[in-house]
């Protein structure tokens, strides 16, 4: 595999667990992913030649090892599968100082058109091009919790009510400075859509039931599917709640919906960990706790 990203953490990319946010993580990634596209003929010139945009539309990530202010980072990439329809990327973050894994990434990118986002085909070189940077899966970055396989897209605002889904952040406006010229909600730097609108550090964040101080919960693994991009002006509301709950384990699934319309946006799945802050290691969830989150689980939707 080839670097396609060198940088650093920076210090407002830590958060509430004093390392880096797993936003961030998604950031570098996409940023690398673009790199590789560019490699292979897809640069900003070319996309605009054709009238589209390159995105990730089902993305996901698995964590390592948590990274902290100062920590020299890269990105190395390849490529598990092209064809007209997809570009399956498969990334790796480490640190250059330690060498240690950071993260790992299978991106599906596509091509839509830049005023409407409909689906369109890669060019036929850029496809045989990708396919001289195919590798295989490493068993070490394949999911370990989540599945990679079709996610429910049924679900609308009216059954999150009649399921007593919670609202899980205030509503929200896409704002233009988030995104492209052509109105839609820039995903090239692969913004959280549910996240988005919250700081990497929220300190005013409530707690919930039962929740100690000094309990934190780290993502493990997180993935993300993009229904229908969001355009500036539409407000974005997300429905939250937990799925799956075992001794240090928590499972969540986040549907973000366009609030006027009803529509589904986007999709994130993600498991967390107990994990205590001050002695940076993962703990069991206190009974109390634990019982609130099960009390509340949605193991159905899975």
């Amino acid at each position: 595999m080839k670097i396609f990203y060198e940088g650093r953490v920076e210090p407002e990319h830590i958060d509430n667990l004093g390392h880096m946010n797993v936003r961030i993580y998604a950031m570098k990634a996409a940023t690398a992913g673009n790199a590789l596209a560019a490699t292979l003929g897809l640069n900003d010139v070319a996309l605009a030649e054709m009238g589209a945009v390159f995105m990730v539309k089902d993305g996901y990530t698995r964590h390592y090892r948590e990274q902290l202010e100062g920590a020299p980072l890269a990105v190395r990439a390849g490529v598990l599968n092209a064809s007209a329809e997809s570009l399956e990327l498969y990334l790796e973050l480490f640190n250059m100082k330690t060498g240690d894994l950071s993260a790992t990434f299978r991106n599906q990118a596509v091509v839509a058109g830049a005023q409407d986002r409909a689906p369109m085909s890669f060019p036929a070189d850029f496809v045989e091009n990708a396919k001289a940077l195919e590798i295989e899966w490493p068993d070490h970055g394949k999911p370990r919790s989540l599945s990679l396989g079709a996610m429910r897209t049924d679900l609308t605002l009216a059954d999150m009510d009649r399921l007593d889904i919670p609202v899980r952040f205030d509503a929200h406006t896409i704002e233009e400075k988030d995104s492209s010229a052509d109105g839609y909600l820039d995903l090239s730097d692969g913004k959280s859509i549910a996240f988005m609108s919250l700081p990497i550090k929220f300190e005013g964040q409530k707690r919930s039931a039962g929740r100690d101080e000094r309990l934190g919960i780290a993502t493990m693994e997180s993935r993300q599917l993009v229904v229908k991009v969001p355009r500036a002006g539409d407000e974005i509301v997300t429905h939250s709640t937990n799925v799956e709950v075992r001794e240090k384990l928590v499972q969540f699934r986040n549907w973000s919906f366009n609030a006027k319309t009803g529509e589904l946006v986007a999709i994130n799945a993600s498991v967390g960990l107990g994990f205590d802050i001050a002695q940076r290691k993962s703990v069991p969830f206190p009974p109390n706790m634990r019982a609130a989150m099960e009390k509340h689980s949605h193991p159905e939707l899975a």
